[in-house]
């Protein structure tokens, strides 16, 4: 009789363990409920008081720097490293913003994810046509664009179809140390080395530089995937671009604002003076301008007047509209002391 009794009594035992554990361990005691954290434990165990009281900040897991990594203890550094390898593991699993009020950043296609979008577009609606430049977006898709009627006579629109690829980042919430790259083709975590910040200004993502906040560069979704050291050596080498195109033109800025005779200013003459190709294209694109054309400077500067890399972009353009242009024709055109012609040629 007492086997028979057995199960019986073991099934109210197990029963009354469950409602006692059931509606958030309210049957518990609050001092015995320990501490858990998805992000701050390491084989399945408390984190211990060192781990919390220096590496969670508001009860998620704090992004140290390097310098504060190396000053912990080695257990607590150890599950550290763990915690965030893990943390950053799960964010790029998941498909949703991670921090709640980050506005998500487009980021301009490179040239071969331009291809991408064109041919994934052309292959879920083959029967359309007038396709546009592809764009980044939130999700892959093709946009409709209604450019209005074909003439005053003509009673239908033309459509535009844009391609739109999977493309946007979300700078982190601990002052622009990372930024999370989300790609149709996957994701990525891409921090910012020391003496730099991701941001955004008017022309996207940027990776500007904490000493001298003018030195930035805005990546493409080319860049974001080949990682942070190609980024940061782009950087470099179109900052060291800009100061030696500057050193050249000093003397060219004093007269942009005057009248620059037959210049046209285009894409090919902001990339020569060091400027990065995504900021250029956004900057056209924000004003309605067409990379593929030339625009005259006093219409240019009538957009951003204060924008200091437009007006170098300008002096490389006079400089180039100089070299083409033949020295009796450039005589004949204008004379005098405070010519184009007579300040950007050699001493």
């Amino acid at each position: 009789m007492q086997q028979g009794q057995a199960p019986a009594e073991n099934r109210r035992n197990k029963k009354a363990s469950a409602n006692s554990y059931s509606h958030r361990g309210r049957g518990r005691p609050e001092e015995e409920r320990p501490m858990r954290m998805k992000s701050t434990q390491i084989n399945s165990e408390p984190a211990s008081p060192s781990f919390l009281a220096n590496c969670v900040i508001n009860g998620g897991l704090a992004l140290l720097k390097p310098t504060h990594t190396r000053k912990l203890d080695v257990s607590t550094r150890k599950a550290y490293l763990t915690a965030r390898r893990r943390h950053d593991h799960r964010l790029l699993l998941r498909d949703v913003n991670p921090w709640p009020g980050r506005t998500q950043i487009t980021v301009p296609l490179s040239i071969e994810d331009q291809r991408l979008a064109l041919s994934l577009a052309r292959g879920s609606h083959p029967r359309r046509q007038n396709w546009e430049p592809s764009r980044g977006g939130k999700e892959t898709s093709v946009r409709e664009v209604n450019h209005g009627r074909y003439s005053s006579r003509c009673a239908y629109d033309r459509w535009g179809f844009v391609p739109t690829l999977k493309s946007f980042a979300i700078i982190s919430r601990w002052g622009g140390r990372a930024a999370l790259y989300r790609h149709h083709c996957g994701s990525s975590l891409v921090p910012a080395p020391r003496g730099w910040r991701w941001s955004a200004d008017a022309n996207g993502l940027r990776l500007v530089s904490i000493a001298r906040p003018t030195d930035d560069f805005h990546p493409d979704s080319g860049d974001l995937r080949k990682g942070i050291r190609h980024i940061v050596h782009q950087a470099v080498v179109l900052r060291e671009k800009r100061r030696a195109e500057a050193a050249k033109t000093r003397r060219e800025k004093r007269l942009l604002l005057r009248g620059s005779g037959g210049v046209r200013v285009g894409l090919r003459d902001s990339l020569d003076a060091g400027n990065c190709p995504a900021g250029s294209l956004e900057f056209a694109r924000r004003h309605g301008l067409d990379p593929d054309r030339r625009y005259a400077p006093a219409r240019l500067l009538r957009l951003e007047p204060d924008n200091d890399r437009l007006k170098l972009a300008i002096a490389v353009a006079i400089r180039r509209h100089a070299k083409a242009t033949p020295p009796d024709a450039a005589g004949a055109g204008s004379s005098g002391p405070n010519s184009i012609s007579n300040v950007i040629a050699p001493a």
